[in-house]
């Protein structure tokens, strides 16, 4: 089986001002699994582009502040209909900063001073289920808000059907996954969730309040 580093990456970049999207532009255009990239000024013209359109994103890379003048809830309306699967801002990371952006309905931070690399790192492992908050951010924010550090959109997907009683191939054809994958993001969850029991799954997501 392919690594899924190997699969197609769909991507969208919103970023306002246009010397800095053409240099981001750049390093994405570096990583060997970029098939699409959508670039655009805002969140209203991502919207407007892909409304409609059979077509779905891996990742929305999405500028800290058009995350914040989106006050329609679009990028967040994209993720819910599983048009964008996740959405990293770039931000100066923070506790404060996290909970803002969790609320928007946003997966992960990349730092904007972080290298090309870390970017890079950053949009691989939201693909493969893994998040990327900074350390002491997960452990300041309480309730339902933590739950949405811990797991990350896909992982949610996967705890619910999971919850929901589903086999590994079963999850592994219902969200177009090899059974492998599959089996890591169930080790993942095991591991975020402090149980190795599936029928616990539920009463757990229940308790983070994602269920």
């Amino acid at each position: 089986m392919a690594c899924d580093f190997a699969l197609p990456l769909n991507m969208a970049l919103v970023e306002r001002h246009r010397l800095v999207r053409a240099g981001l532009e750049m390093i994405l255009r570096q990583m060997e699994e970029l098939a699409t990239l959508i670039s655009v000024e805002s969140v209203g013209e991502l919207y407007a582009r892909l409304r409609g359109s059979a077509d779905r994103l891996d990742v929305a890379l999405v500028d800290y502040v058009c995350v914040l003048r989106d006050s329609a809830g679009l990028l967040k309306d994209l993720r819910d209909r599983q048009v964008a699967r996740s959405v990293v801002c770039i931000a100066r990371p923070g506790v404060a900063t996290a909970r803002t952006l969790i609320k928007l309905g946003v997966d992960a931070i990349a730092s904007v001073d972080g290298r090309p690399e870390d970017l890079m790192a950053v949009i691989r492992g939201v693909r493969t289920g893994r998040t990327a908050w900074p350390r002491g951010v997960r452990c300041a924010i309480p309730g339902s808000e933590r739950g949405r550090t811990i797991l990350t959109l896909r992982e949610e997907e996967v705890a619910r059907l999971l919850a929901e009683g589903a086999s590994n191939q079963e999850i592994a054809k219902e969200l177009c996954l090899s059974v492998r994958t599959v089996g890591n993001y169930v080790s993942v969850i095991y591991g975020k969730l402090g149980t190795t029991c599936r029928f616990r799954i539920g009463v757990r997501l229940v308790e983070l309040d994602l269920l």
